[in-house]
């Protein structure tokens, strides 16, 4: 199919109601095609102005659907089109509308004319008397009439008037027609009730189908909104999480590093213990044997009391250092169970299946006083035993 880029519109002359429009080369040749049928003569004027006249009506009509089959292909093109296509378009379609032009005038008469029914009937009688009849029903008919030899229309007319006589009576087909149109405007009242009834029902699926789509809109927007809130609500909660997170995170690298460090310090303690009962062995195994094996002595306090000194000393320092090895271990336990704590902390903060956290606030609070308590390990000497009055107020109380 081949669309016009705009359509084409005339106005019939003699019937000033009736537009011709064309959207299609398509529609301007068939509509051609219908109108030569027509205007077609069973029998040539003999007399050659009218049979010239007979023929410039037809090759008028021919000449707009030559213009029409010209302009087909320049618009059915599927190519992108170009400058220079669109400019031959222009050329083309300004002819189709240049040869309609002579429609709106009355020079090229249609079917519709009000006097084509009498030109056809004398068409199939009498040429010269048709054609007279078509040169007399043009806008310049008068002018194209005064320019023939005299007796020519003379007798054409007489003839138009024996062929209209002859053609009789028409009021059966006319009372024909009447029926015809009558039983037309009864099928196309019940036409128009049902294309109606069918406007109706239609105009209410569509507002039902609107109201529908609506409802469906309303909620769309509620399941978004509720999402857009859950999003914010979770978005929140992982942003409280991380905060969380990160403030604890310090706490972890630093009792991460104190558990560093006491291990650290335990070692030293360990290998200086070590040292030192290695050294007071030997150094008794050396001196203090053959000391004890001395028996120039008068005394055995003066025998003992070289060897009991340094022995003491060694003893008290085996004390010392044995007590803060234990304490760095004991620092080192204490410190990794806060890491410990600090990580099933953070791992209880959220569970992945669930999605929320699984301690509760009431939780949080014994949590974290476990998790940041205070040290009890100190380093202080070991209390003295206690005294017979201590014994009894603790003891000794009746219960």
């Amino acid at each position: 199919m081949s669309g016009l880029p705009e359509p084409l519109e005339t106005r019939v002359w003699g019937n000033a109601d009736r537009v011709l429009r064309f959207e299609r080369t398509e529609d301007v040749t068939k509509w051609v095609e219908n109108e030569l049928q027509g205007w077609t003569l069973k029998q040539a004027p003999s007399n050659r102005p009218l049979a010239q006249a007979w023929d410039s009506q037809r090759s008028g009509l021919q000449q707009i659907a030559n213009f029409a089959r010209q302009l087909e292909p320049l618009v059915s093109a599927s190519q992108p089109i170009s400058e220079r296509a669109q400019h031959d378009i222009a050329q083309a379609l300004g002819r189709v509308r240049n040869s309609l032009t002579p429609i709106a005038q009355g020079i090229l008469l249609t079917a519709e004319h009000p006097s084509y029914r009498f030109i056809a009937d004398l068409a199939q009688k009498d040429g010269d008397g048709a054609a007279m009849l078509l040169l007399a029903s043009r806008s310049d008919g008068a002018q194209a009439i005064s320019r023939l030899a005299p007796p020519a229309p003379l007798d054409a007319i007489a003839r138009i008037g024996v062929g209209l006589a002859e053609s009789g009576d028409k009021s059966e087909d006319i009372e024909a027609y009447r029926r015809q149109l009558a039983s037309i405007s009864n099928e196309s009242g019940k036409t128009l009730t049902d294309l109606r009834e069918a406007l109706r029902k239609e105009a209410v699926a569509a507002e039902q189908t609107a109201a529908a789509h609506a409802d469906r809109v309303e909620d769309h927007k509620r399941e978004w909104k509720g999402l857009v809130e859950k999003c914010n609500k979770d978005w929140n909660e992982l942003k409280a999480l991380y905060d969380e997170k990160l403030s604890l995170l310090a706490p972890t690298d630093y009792w991460t590093t104190q558990a560093e460090q006491y291990k650290s310090q335990g070692i030293r303690y360990a290998i200086a213990f070590s040292v030192v009962l290695l050294a007071s062995i030997f150094v008794f195994a050396i001196f203090g044997i053959d000391e004890l094996k001395n028996k120039d002595a008068h005394s055995v306090l003066i025998t003992v009391l070289p060897v009991l000194v340094p022995a003491f000393a060694g003893i008290w320092v085996l004390r010392i250092l044995g007590r803060q090895l234990a304490e760095s271990l004991s620092m080192m336990k204490d410190a990794n169970e806060r890491v410990t704590l600090v990580k099933t902390f953070l791992a209880l903060m959220r569970d992945e299946k669930a999605g929320k956290a699984v301690v509760k606030e009431e939780d949080r609070a014994l949590i974290l006083h476990a998790l940041f308590r205070q040290s009890r390990i100190t380093s202080v000497d070991d209390s003295p035993p206690i005294n017979a009055f201590e014994a009894v107020y603790r003891y000794g109380r009746p219960h």
